[in-house]
């Protein structure tokens, strides 16, 4: 009795799961089992109108109930469309093999993703590296710059000492070449009074000589007649 009681309970808590599945499926993730393509009805059962003609493996759907017997389950895919499907063509789980094409998949998509990171990164190394070489460049050029800067600076006070002494030998050379037109002056007026005081002189002298031839025959003794008897 007590065996027949138990079976009893038993059998009522599985009819009782049952109804409740049945009124709700929870939402629960549910996909299509290894098949290659698995037909969505309207109804539970092989003589309704058929909603999708065929769902490929792996297909993706949101369980809405479970019928009374288990055999049928009301499904939504993600387009909007409602129908049932057998149980035995769905499962909770995404098959192996849809998940390893998806892993597949998304192996493939990182190795993409991979290789456009390296590429984008060898870019970038190459760009840096093309700047730390223009910027050696520039810091070269700079420094030559500078020193060309540092000799004009150079060569600048250098001009500017030349030029300074440069005035001051001019300055020098002018006054000396003023002393030396002064000079020239004077020396040719000491020539004139030279030549004045020559002719002077000169004229002095013919003076006294024609004076002297006057007077010397003047002062000769004269000769007495006594003598010449």
């Amino acid at each position: 009795m007590s065996k027949f009681l138990i079976t009893l309970i038993a059998s009522g808590l599985v009819l009782l799961t049952s109804n409740l599945q049945a009124q709700d499926g929870g939402n629960q993730k549910r996909y299509v089992s290894d098949m290659l393509y698995v037909p969505l009805r309207s109804g539970q059962g092989n003589e309704y109108r058929i909603v999708h003609k065929g769902l490929k493996s792996g297909t993706e759907m949101t369980l809405l109930e479970v019928s009374a017997d288990q055999e049928w389950s009301r499904v939504r895919l993600q387009n909007g469309t409602e129908g049932w499907i057998r149980n035995q063509y769905i499962m909770e789980e995404e098959s192996s093999r849809t998940a390893l094409a998806k892993m597949i998949a998304q192996n493939a998509e990182l190795k993409q993703k991979n290789k456009q990171l390296t590429q984008a990164n060898n870019v970038l190394t190459q760009a840096k590296q093309a700047t730390d070489k223009e910027l050696k460049k520039t810091s070269q050029q700079g420094e030559s710059l500078q020193e060309k800067y540092e000799n004009l600076k150079k060569l600048s006070a250098n001009t500017i000492d030349l030029d300074r002494r440069y005035q001051e030998l001019l300055e020098k050379h002018q006054i000396m070449q003023a002393e030396n037109e002064s000079l020239t002056i004077e020396n040719d007026k000491l020539k004139d009074d030279k030549s004045a005081d020559f002719m002077f002189y000169g004229a002095a002298l013919l003076i006294l000589g024609m004076i002297l031839s006057s007077l010397l025959p003047m002062l000769k003794p004269k000769r007495r007649y006594s003598d010449w008897a």
